[in-house]
């Protein structure tokens, strides 16, 4: 805390709205693993996903894709990310990057 008062500032309505920030430029389809049904609800609520005989399918609108793939990270192989192809590309090079780095060396015959 300090001793200096200060003046609040109005916000200008428009400048109240978060999407207005961070607008949702791009779709992402994802599958789930049924198991991570209680992480999708806590995240984004009840009725967030589409139950299929594959798993949960969520569709999420999204502002940032380096965000969007660490979060599909984050769920290791409960999660495959159906669209968009692009991102699919950037998904599989980051997991073939780590397979490079925690596969066993081969062993002398």
């Amino acid at each position: 805390m300090t001793p200096h008062p200060f003046t609040r500032r109005p916000v200008p309505p428009e400048k109240t709205n978060a999407e207005d920030a961070f607008p949702e430029q791009y779709h992402a389809e994802i599958l789930f693993d049924k198991s991570v049904r209680f992480r999708l609800i806590e995240e984004y609520g009840l009725d967030c996903y589409r139950e299929t005989e594959d798993g949960l399918v969520l569709s999420l609108d999204y502002a940032n894709p380096d965000y969007i793939i660490s979060w599909l990270l984050g769920f290791g192989d409960q999660a495959e990310l159906l669209e968009p192809p692009e991102l699919r590309g950037v998904l599989a090079g980051i997991a073939g990057r780590m397979l490079g780095k925690y596969r066993p060396a081969p062993h002398p015959p």
